[in-house]
């Protein structure tokens, strides 16, 4: 489905990740970005799009939060 979205909506989706992550103005709106992308991925996409967000965003968020060192 990446291959699908224009180069904004790829960007808009890295752009949201801050919102995702802490709640400002833009959250909600962020939160039905995602959930409507995750609703279009299928099978082996959403697999490989949450193991994507363990190794990648989530260790940034534990460390931004002051819950693990870098």
């Amino acid at each position: 489905m990446l291959d699908e979205l224009t180069p904004d909506q790829k960007k808009q989706l890295v752009d949201f990740i801050p919102d995702i992550i802490v709640e400002t103005p833009q959250s909600r709106y962020a939160a039905l970005v995602y959930a409507k992308f995750l609703d279009g991925l299928q099978g082996l996409a959403v697999d490989c799009f949450k193991d994507w967000l363990k190794k990648n965003v989530l260790p940034t968020l534990l460390v931004l939060m002051n819950m693990q060192e870098q």
